[in-house]
């Protein structure tokens, strides 16, 4: 299927973007950053924003080489696909345990309110986003997909662009679900810290749960790169390339970007302002 050659970055970011949401689903992306998520943002209602926004930088610094073409985390990624998932379900565990039973502080690399940090260690949500994009970057659907997207453009910045775009559509469903997440628990009236004692244990429960299911389907090779003969991938591929046709237009494009991107900023603002009522 080929693209109009005048397409300002070789392939839609609009369509990029509808990648990134249609990727997250993919099956094997699914099994790992999803429970991952929601297992953060159990932890603490008040700094919903702030995890969302550590777990995406977390997802950005691996999928965003990797969409980029960068060899090295392709070939890794190809060579330890187990030890990637193992590794990932023992830090899911370890999440779990550090919830419940803070043995001792990771150090910190954001500044941050200190109250957030005797709640749930920022440097640990952020190694948690980076142990996401790494089980989702081994899903055959998200990895060749993002390498497809991005090899489409012309040169390394349009690719960044695209990657970025990309990656955007992933975190914006979860944006979406941090939102309703606040939303429904900012409605609790009296019994409000009882519920969010059990939304954090359920958080706990997500954490251990997953990460040894993971395990065992790993050690069982039920999680593999080849197990969906890339079906999944293909249909993304499909659906950017035929949305991309409508939007060969690059104003008709970039304005469309620039409205989600404006959605993205106003969801943020609204996350803030609504984060601050509640302290």
């Amino acid at each position: 299927m080929n693209l109009d050659p005048n397409l300002f970055l070789g392939v839609s970011l609009t369509a990029s973007f509808i990648a990134g949401v249609l990727a997250l689903f993919a099956p094997c992306c699914i099994t790992f950053l999803l429970p991952s998520y929601f297992g953060t943002i159990f932890k603490d209602r008040k700094r919903v924003l702030l995890y969302t926004l550590l777990f995406a930088l977390g997802l950005s610094f691996i999928l965003i080489p990797i969409s980029l073409g960068f060899r090295f985390f392709i070939f890794f990624l190809d060579a330890y696909h187990k030890e990637v998932y193992y590794l990932g379900g023992a830090f899911m565990v370890f999440m779990g345990l550090m919830t419940i039973w803070p043995v001792f502080h990771l150090p910190q690399i954001f500044h941050v309110n200190p109250r957030v940090g005797q709640k749930t260690n920022t440097w640990s949500v952020f190694v948690l986003g980076l142990m996401s994009g790494l089980t989702s970057a081994c899903c055959a659907p998200v990895l060749f997909a993002a390498v497809t997207l991005t090899s489409l453009s012309p040169t390394m910045f349009q690719a960044l662009l695209v990657s970025i775009a990309y990656v955007l559509g992933i975190v914006f469903p979860l944006m979406l679900i941090s939102m309703s997440y606040s939303k429904v628990t900012g409605l609790i009236g009296k019994n409000r810290a009882k519920i969010y004692k059990i939304f954090q244990f359920l958080g706990v429960g997500i954490f251990f749960l997953s990460g040894i299911t993971i395990t065992i389907l790993n050690y069982f090779d039920k999680i593999q790169m080849s197990s969906e003969k890339d079906v999944y991938g293909q249909v993304i591929r499909n659906i950017v390339f035929n949305i991309s046709k409508y939007f060969q237009n690059r104003i008709v494009d970039l304005l469309v970007f620039s409205l989600i991107l404006f959605l993205f900023y106003k969801l943020i603002i609204k996350f803030k302002n609504y984060e601050r009522k509640d302290d």
